[in-house]
């Protein structure tokens, strides 16, 4: 009885029946899973621009990765503290987490250090910004590879 009502339910108005969401889930996967990663990034941008929950579902899980929200910053003058390079790159958003990278016996810089921004658009943002001067250490930003 329950598997009538089921049937029923997945029927359509011209007699076909529907798959359920996650027999539809895995249909599309077997569709998607041969296409080249261009083809993919194609089509989920072509995708994106007709529609814009899914652009903002695109945006969501780019944003969550910190790959896109982390920037290597290096040029840094051997006194900068990660404080000072905290307050330098709030300006462009919140930040998760900053920090210069230290010589363990010294304590001192080693010229380099890390930001990770909340959300993506704040990482990109300071990536087009101008570059920086801090304790007279000329900045320069890259996104790290991992």
């Amino acid at each position: 009885m329950e598997d009538l009502k089921k049937r029923k339910l997945e029927e359509t108005g011209n007699g076909q029946l529907h798959a359920s969401p996650s027999e539809d889930v895995e249909q599309l996967r077997s569709l998607l899973d041969p296409l080249a990663k261009a083809q993919l990034v194609d089509l989920l941008a072509k995708l994106g621009s007709q529609y814009p929950s899914i652009a903002e579902e695109i945006k969501n899980v780019a944003s969550a990765d910190p790959a896109h929200r982390k920037l290597f910053v290096r040029g840094l003058a051997w006194n900068t503290t990660s404080e000072a390079l905290y307050a330098a790159f709030e300006v462009h958003g919140e930040i998760e987490e900053g920090a210069v990278i230290t010589d363990k016996a010294s304590g001192k810089s080693r010229g380099y250090g890390f930001i990770t921004y909340k959300d993506m658009q704040s990482a990109q943002r300071a990536l087009r910004a101008p570059g920086k001067l801090i304790d007279v250490g000329i900045i320069f930003l890259s996104i790290p590879h991992p």
